[in-house]
This record gives structure tokens, C-alpha cells and sequence, in this order.
């Protein structure tokens, strides 16, 4: 069985290794994995190109398996799985259509790289790399 402590604690995104395909990268952000019981916690917190704050927290059971999501507009389930010690992957769907992937893999203990592709019907797909 996989271990997620690894992936536990804040991590900070460093915004000159940042690679967006689409948009406007963050001035400064954070990103934050939680474990209680279960269930694991992600906060986000950034500051936009225009000093403006924002901030975004879910969470899901780490089980492999889909899972529906309330009052998510982009999205109404969700899947967390721990591919590997170093690997945790997310599925998120929207009437059966995936609508956003993510992989989160440690590079070392303390980088993170997170690789986010979100899909769109005016976008093919624009991805977040953050270390």
C-alpha cells in the first residue's frame, strides 16, 4: 500500500519555474494537502498579476473512486487516486465528460510538481505547472 504523508503539509509555488500554457501565472501562491481520517483537504491560496488574493479549498477520499461533488460548478464528481509513493492523481468529470486531470508527483521531499489540464469547449486544454 502507497503512503500519502509525503504529500502532506503547505507547499509554495515558485512562480519563475511556472510553465502556463493559458493565462496569467500567479505573482505568489501556496498549496496546501491536509489528511483528517480519510479524507484529504487542498487549500489553495494565491495572488493574482494584479495583487488581487484568491483562494480555493475542496476535499476528497483518497479511494480510486468517483465521488460526487456539491456546489461545484465546474465539475460534479471527482476521483483522488495514489498511483504510487510519488504519484496522486485527480480525475474531475461534469456529466460523465472529463472536464480536468491533475498530477501532483514529488520530484524529491521537498518539491512538488504539479501538472493541471483542465479542458474547455472554447480551450482544448491549457495546463498549470507548478514546482
Amino acid at each position: 500500500m502507497h503512503n500519502i504523508e509525503n504529500f502532506l503539509g503547505k507547499w509554495k509555488l515558485s512562480p519563475e519555474e511556472a510553465l502556463y500554457e493559458f493565462g496569467t501565472p500567479p505573482s505568489s501562491g501556496t498549496y496546501e494537502i491536509i489528511k483528517n481520517g480519510e479524507t484529504l483537504i487542498f487549500n489553495m491560496e494565491w495572488m493574482d498579476s494584479k495583487g488581487e488574493s484568491h483562494n480555493m479549498s475542496y476535499s476528497e477520499i483518497c479511494d480510486g473512486n468517483f465521488h460526487e461533488l456539491k456546489d461545484v460548478p465546474v465539475a460534479d464528481e471527482l476521483r483522488l487516486t495514489l498511483k504510487s509513493n510519488t504519484l496522486l492523481e485527480s480525475d474531475a468529470r461534469k456529466n460523465g465528460v472529463t472536464v480536468m486531470s491533475a498530477q501532483r508527483e514529488l520530484v524529491t521531499v521537498n518539491i512538488l510538481c504539479l501538472v493541471l489540464v483542465r479542458m474547455k469547449p472554447t480551450i482544448a486544454m491549457f495546463r498549470f505547472i507548478c514546482v
